[in-house]
């Protein structure tokens, strides 16, 4: 009886490791594309906006001209 509970619970945790794997693996070539499109040679790295926008992000509210 203790073995088959031992056993249901290794398949139970082996099932949830290969989705966390798989998971891990999606995450990671998710990732990898997104960094791909992110480092070409023009594209600040702090950018808020595409790199085809012309418009500079706005200034914060501190940094406003006060006329």
């Amino acid at each position: 009886m203790l073995d088959q509970r031992v056993q249901d619970q290794m398949t139970d945790l082996n099932e949830k490791y290969e989705r966390l794997t798989t998971e891990y693996d999606e995450l990671h070539r998710v990732v990898m594309v997104m960094r791909s499109h992110m480092s070409g040679p023009y594209v600040c790295p702090y950018w808020p906006h595409g790199p085809g926008d012309d418009q500079p992000p706005p200034l914060p509210p501190s940094a406003s001209p006060l006329f």
